[in-house]
């Protein structure tokens, strides 16, 4: 199960399901598409590494959103857009900076062990 919840309130704003071998990134723009539809306010968005992809950061931006994705250690800067080079300079130069923000991420493994505790630790 893929999600985007609110890192304040752990409200669950959008809920995608996947087969448990299946790639996580292709999940990502359903979910950031069904939240901003939702009307709830998307300032800044932090995933884990597995959604990387330059689609991903562009969709966050397209949104007014700040996209927190780490980077992949064999990353090659030499593909990406303007975009990708811009994010990956941050994420390298400013990582300090960086963390602070993606640890807000934090939360949706709190939303997670919430959902497990109340339904049980497998879902159908």
């Amino acid at each position: 199960m893929h999600l985007m919840c609110g890192t304040s309130t752990h409200i669950v704003t959008s809920v995608e399901l996947s087969r448990a071998r299946s790639h996580d990134s292709p999940y990502y723009e359903p979910l950031v598409e069904a939240t901003a539809k939702s009307g709830f306010n998307m300032q800044e968005i932090s995933a884990d590494k597995a959604y990387i992809s330059a689609d991903n950061l562009r969709t966050t931006t397209e949104h007014g959103s700040v996209p927190y994705i780490p980077f992949k250690s064999n990353v090659n800067i030499k593909r990406g857009d303007d975009l990708w080079k811009k994010l990956f300079h941050f994420y390298s130069f400013k990582r300090e900076e960086f963390l602070m923000h993606y640890h807000k991420r934090s939360n949706v493994e709190t939303t997670f062990s919430m959902i497990k505790a109340k339904f049980g630790e497998r879902l159908r």
